[in-house]
């Protein structure tokens, strides 16, 4: 970016970057439903049947029907994609997942394209972010952060080259992907910052800035208006007040959030964090090792009990220390170069990270995703400066990032694949009354949800349904949305287990790791023994009603 018009490559994009991202997500084709899936594979639903009226149906989600517009706090244009691949080809597991491949693939190409823009070896930068938890995860499942991200990033390697050339064709069209990023996840708004800080390093800040901007603004106005016509509310101003105006995580002091958005931008993208010690000279490693350490000692104190969970501190060192480095070099980064790619790395980085850590109601993996591409290029970045690699030590990088990816992803889809399991083996064995009247409902969200209802088993609502003796309820143990059955209502509960990965945790609180919502733990997974998934299987012999309060309602 300091000499864009002469460090620009030409030639054409690596092809074995498809192959890369298909052995990555291959095995992950059948996972379950999982998480927030069924919200978009639902709209996907909606939108054949009415597609014009994509929120236009109620669902249980919180424990109250609410309309799919409250409930969903994001855009359509995913679940449009998702109606077209299962109007086709239905709505199974390997249909859907096979479909997402596409945005994936776009997205590795994408990170490749924009590192061509600015000079950086495309194939090093694409594989320093594809190979990495965060990527993975996501782009194993069905939510619209992958595809978000992919348009984001062409939109904004059109929007370098429209910079760079000074052209508004590009600018137009950059402007088109940024705006069309914003329908599919309101985050995407992010980019037009990155456009602006790229302009003022450059100091080009002309035409297509504006064609950029402009474009994307109108895209994204237009979309608001009709939505608040349909719907009756604003989605921009709806979900910057969920996101901001929810309890913050875990207690929310400024030096827990800290920690926990260290362990998360170490932690999901571990493996190329660990290539990353390369980019320090002896003198520096020396000083990072010394203070990066102290600020990993600090995190690790404020969150934990080290004589208690010895293994989870040393998770927490680590990715701290890994989360530390990626602030370190971009800053580094700055100080050395002090040109407009160093300052938009930089800015990217540290953005993504102080909306995970302070803005966002939770820290989590989706969270951390946005900064991955900028990862890959601050890492092909200080490679190629660095000087060649060894093949053997390359190859010992880049296998164990994707090794570490993959863990991470079988972990995730174990943890689906349970849920999956569990809501079978529970309707099968309880969902048939002993007595015609009796009922049976369950709670709980995400994919168990999703299974239940496919079965035919009935979600528990608050001020609806009443509890009478002989009526059975399922509440899962490691799910949202839950409300406690009081005790003396309903006998002794039964517990049943299901076994999630045996080594690999990403949602278990014995086990600290929170990687779709810290709420759960500090560390987005931890390796080790992990910890069953239980389901409480009640049934009452007492009537029991909640009632949903009323606004002003004691």
């Amino acid at each position: 970016m300091s000499n864009p018009d002469a460090k620009r490559v030409t030639t054409p994009l690596p092809p074995w970057l498809a192959a890369a991202v298909l052995l990555m997500l291959l095995p992950f084709v059948d996972k379950a439903i999982h998480i927030d899936d069924p919200l978009f594979v639902w709209t996907a639903k909606q939108i054949l049947v009415s597609p014009l009226d994509f929120y236009g149906f109620e669902v249980n989600w919180y424990g109250v029907r609410e309309s799919m517009a409250a409930v969903n706090k994001n855009p359509p244009l995913v679940a449009y994609y998702l109606a077209a691949v299962g109007g086709v080809f239905g709505f199974s597991e390997v249909a859907l997942h096979l479909g997402m491949l596409v945005p994936a693939l776009a997205l590795a190409f994408g990170i490749a394209a924009l590192a061509r823009e600015v000079g950086v070896e495309p194939g090093a930068a694409a594989l320093g972010a594809i190979a990495t938890p965060a990527f993975a995860v996501a782009a194993s499942s069905l939510m619209s952060d992958v595809a978000m991200l992919a348009l984001g990033i062409w939109g904004l390697a059109l929007a370098v080259r429209s910079i760079d050339a000074g052209r508004l064709a590009p600018a137009l069209a950059a402007g088109a992907l940024l705006g069309l990023a914003v329908l599919t996840k309101y985050f995407a708004i992010a980019f037009l910052p990155l456009v602006v800080v790229y302009a003022i390093a450059t100091r080009r800040v002309q035409g297509p800035v504006a064609g950029v901007c402009g474009v994307a603004i109108g895209v994204i106005g237009a979309y608001d208006l009709l939505y608040a016509g349909a719907y009756g509310l604003h989605p921009i101003a709806d979900v910057v007040g969920y996101a901001t105006g929810t309890t913050a995580p875990l207690g929310g002091s400024l030096p827990h959030r800290l920690a926990v958005g260290l362990f998360f931008l170490g932690g999901c993208s571990i493996g190329p964090a660990l290539m990353a010690t390369r980019l320090w000279t002896r003198r520096e490693l020396a000083l990072f090792v010394f203070f990066g350490g102290l600020v990993s000692a600090g995190c690790v104190y404020v969150v934990s009990e080290v004589t208690e969970h010895f293994d989870l501190a040393m998770h927490e060192a680590v990715f701290a220390l890994a989360g530390v480095q990626w602030l370190a070099l971009g800053a580094r980064e700055v100080y050395r170069e002090r040109d407009p790619l160093a300052i938009v790395l930089a800015c990217w980085i540290a953005g993504v990270f102080v909306f995970a850590a302070f803005t966002n109601w939770t820290t989590n993996g989706r969270s951390i995703l946005p900064a991955i591409p900028a990862l890959g290029i601050l890492l092909a970045r200080g490679l190629e400066r660095h000087g060649p690699v060894a093949k053997p030590a390359l190859a010992l990088g880049v296998g164990t990032s994707f090794a570490l990816a993959l863990a991470v992803a079988y972990g995730d889809a174990r943890l689906a694949g349970s849920a999956r399991t569990a809501a079978a083996a529970l309707v099968s064995q309880y969902a048939t009354p002993a007595e015609p009247d009796e009922r049976f409902v369950f709670q709980g969200s995400w994919g168990f949800q999703y299974y239940m209802e496919e079965l035919g088993a009935e979600k528990f609502e608050i001020g609806r349904h009443e509890m009478n003796p002989g009526d059975r309820m399922v509440v899962p143990g490691n799910n949202t949305n839950l409300v406690r059955v009081p005790e003396g209502r309903a006998r002794e509960p039964e517990i049943e287990t299901f076994e999630k990965a045996d080594w690999v945790s990403l949602l278990a609180r014995r086990r600290s790791a929170g990687y779709h919502a810290s709420v759960w733990g500090v560390l987005p997974f931890s390796f080790g023994a992990s910890v069953p998934a239980r389901y409480a299987v009640y049934e009452f012999d007492h009537r029991w009603v909640l009632r949903r309060k009323t606004p002003g309602a004691e």
